[in-house]
């Protein structure tokens, strides 16, 4: 993905007025927006032609409706890494 398509969602996801703290990060080995929903206030990074991250959300919304339990270690070890 290049620089323009990323600067472009960018551009677009404040203009909707839907999201705050619209960040392009453009240094990761795959260009990312990150994000935080107005509504909800969840922090999101969104990122095209990603076939590994698309993966792995698959695998953690498969375990996550088989046991409800991962979902909540997956938040808990998500905040422990951020703070």
């Amino acid at each position: 993905m290049s620089f323009i398509h990323i600067s472009y969602l960018h551009f677009f996801c404040i203009g909707q007025g839907f999201v705050r703290n619209v960040v392009p990060i453009l240094s990761a080995r795959v260009p990312i927006v990150r994000f935080c929903d107005q509504g909800t206030g969840i922090e999101c990074d969104l990122t095209v032609e990603s076939k590994d991250g698309i993966l792995t959300s698959q695998i953690i919304r498969i375990i996550s409706q088989i046991d409800d339990r991962f979902q909540k270690l997956c938040l808990l070890v998500r905040f422990q890494l951020l703070y």
